[in-house]
């Protein structure tokens, strides 16, 4: 599932027992939509879907929060369409450092 409002993308992956891997479903998603027009990335990463969440909780022990952001699966595919600019909204963050249950972060392309 994939959205574009205003240029903000959002989507969840679950690939389940899919041949398809999680990287080319994100790349389509993006294609379907035109690089182009994605302006920014919103993700929410919550307990029922904890690969980013986890990821980024583990990458905390050494890293910002924008680095543990950018250091996840959907970091990484964001990356590779110019979604560099990292913002972890602190305010709604839940639960203690290094285990936290909800975690919303941005990311963006660099201003010109």
């Amino acid at each position: 599932m994939a959205d574009l409002i205003d240029g903000v993308m959002t989507m969840a992956i679950e690939r389940n027992r899919s041949a398809t891997s999680g990287e080319q479903m994100f790349d389509e998603a993006v294609e379907y939509f035109g690089a182009e027009n994605v302006t920014s990335f919103a993700a929410k990463w919550v307990t029922r879907m904890p690969s980013n969440l986890d990821a980024f909780n583990a990458n905390l022990g050494h890293m910002s929060y924008e680095d543990a952001a950018a250091n996840t699966f959907t970091g990484q595919m964001v990356a590779k369409f110019g979604l560099t600019v990292v913002t972890v909204d602190k305010s709604k963050l839940i639960g203690k450092f290094g285990y936290y249950t909800n975690v919303e972060v941005t990311f963006s392309r660099p201003a010109k």
